[in-house]
């Protein structure tokens, strides 16, 4: 996907690019940087559940299934990251073979629980 058509966006290390919970109205490319990817378990405490490096795409399953974000991604060091809208991920997914689409919201819906059963097992 060329990405001279999408904003691009810069976050410092310890910056929050967004919360679980939040609704998610963009997905990002990782250009450079390292950002964590952290759940909320029990008694409220955060788990790791990923790193993420260049080259990562993030913050998709809330675009794929219009559920609000599965966790929150924290810089880890200065990130430059490609800022793909709701509505540009949209126009491609409409573009999608049907059946790919649906497969696509299968696996957000498997990630989701299996980062649920992660989250439970590692309190």
């Amino acid at each position: 996907m060329s990405d001279e058509s999408f904003d691009r966006l810069r976050i410092g290390m310890g910056d929050r690019l967004f919360r679980e919970g939040e609704p998610g109205d963009r997905a990002y490319i990782v250009q450079s940087g390292t950002l964590k990817i952290t759940k909320t378990g029990d008694n409220d405490i955060q788990k790791t559940i990923a790193t993420v490096k260049a080259g990562a795409i993030i913050g998709e399953m809330a675009l794929i299934d219009d559920q609000p974000r599965a966790a929150t991604a924290t810089a880890l060091e200065d990130t430059m990251l490609t800022v793909i809208s709701a509505k540009a991920f949209k126009t491609r997914l409409k573009s999608t073979d049907p059946v790919v689409f649906r497969l696509l919201t299968i696996f957000a819906k498997r990630l989701r629980n299996q980062n649920e059963i992660i989250t439970k097992l590692s309190s």
